[in-house]
């Protein structure tokens, strides 16, 4: 038989409460410049605005850079705000040019610490609405003409005071709705029709909603019909834009763009058919040219004028009717003589009835 030692374990005395330890610059501490927070001190941000901006603070001159890559879920996870509020603030902000961001979404961001930058002129001022106060409210008739129920003159039946939901009277103002003139209704069934020519089940849509921005685009936009039914018509056939303009809103969206390429097309189409026709008369000329043998209109501008007025004389010979020459330039046509070619002689041309021979001398002599 064994003998086990038995341990007893005594209370110990409870421990005195740790002071709660506050913040310490020993872990961690952000180096702003005094203008910034100055600034920030008079700027009318918002809630969100601002704690965004702590949070960008934090981010870049707590760990000493200007700016930093932040995405939406770091901000909504360092400011308890969504991710939407979060993106929504920082456009803000980019607007105000209290963050700065070179380059995309994706583009780090910083505070910019040129303070007399930002700018919340395009803010707008919460003001509510002034309301004419009303002169008999809070007041009580003392000529003895008030009327109460215990007269007996109250009113038991109250069928007809109660308005109808829905109608004019019981609404203040009506909320305004879209709405479009004849020609943006069939603009809009157009579209419609040219968009759905390929599908079997076609969903249709809100045309007066179609309508609405047909009405826009010739009103605010001052297009004309003619130019929005070409547009629709020829998108539909187009082999890209077909996929893209779905919708009437899309189509005011791209109209610069559709505009410029169809100016380009047109233009790409007229150059092709001017040179087609310049080709086409060409063509039509060389024929004509080869169908008259003596048609030599081909050949115009080929040559300046002194070869052209010179041209029957030959290189190195002298003309029948050359510079001060007996012969005046109303000759007749010009006769080839094999013989004289084969004597070196340049021809002959016949003057008044008679021939008249061109020798290599240049002396003309009468022939026979």
């Amino acid at each position: 038989m064994t003998d086990t030692a038995q341990i007893f374990q005594f209370p110990s005395a409870p421990e005195a409460p740790r002071e709660k330890r506050g913040a310490q610059l020993e872990d961690g501490y952000v180096r702003t410049a005094n203008a910034i927070v100055e600034a920030l001190c008079k700027a009318p941000l918002t809630s969100r605005e601002a704690r965004v901006v702590r949070a960008v603070e934090r981010a870049t001159f707590g760990w000493d850079r200007s700016s930093t890559r932040l995405s939406q879920s770091v901000l909504a996870k360092m400011t308890g705000l969504t991710t939407k509020r979060c993106s929504e603030t920082v456009n803000g902000l980019l607007v105000k040019k209290v963050l700065r961001r070179d380059g995309g979404s994706q583009a780090p961001i910083g505070i910019n610490t040129r303070t007399s930058e930002w700018d919340f002129s395009a803010q707008k001022s919460r003001v509510s609405p002034k309301r004419k106060p009303d002169p008999t409210w809070g007041l009580r008739p003392q000529n003895g003409d008030e009327k109460r129920p215990q007269d007996g003159d109250t009113n038991t039946d109250t069928t007809d005071t109660l308005e109808p939901k829905g109608s004019r009277k019981s609404s203040k103002k009506s909320s305004p709705k879209k709405w479009g003139d004849p020609v943006d209704h069939e603009m809009a069934e157009q579209m419609f029709a040219a968009i759905s020519a390929d599908l079997t089940n076609p969903k249709r849509p809100n045309m007066s909603s179609w309508a609405n921005e047909f009405r826009l685009m010739r009103t605010r936009d001052e297009r004309t019909v003619e130019q929005i039914r070409f547009l629709i018509t020829w998108t539909a056939q187009h082999q890209f834009w077909s996929g893209v303009i779905l919708s009437p809103a899309k189509l005011r969206a791209k109209w610069d763009q559709l505009e410029i390429q169809v100016k380009k097309l047109k233009e790409s189409r007229h150059e092709n058919r001017i040179s087609a026709g310049n080709r086409r008369a060409e063509q039509d000329r060389v024929a004509a040219s080869l169908a008259d043998p003596y048609d030599t209109s081909w050949a115009e501008g080929l040559f300046d004028e002194g070869e052209a007025q010179g041209g029957d004389s030959g290189v190195g010979e002298s003309g029948v009717y050359s510079a001060g020459g007996d012969f005046s330039e109303d000759l007749a046509d010009v006769v080839l003589d094999e013989r004289d070619a084969s004597t070196g002689q340049a021809g002959a041309r016949i003057f008044n009835g008679e021939v008249v021979i061109t020798a290599d001398d240049g002396i003309a002599r009468h022939g026979y």
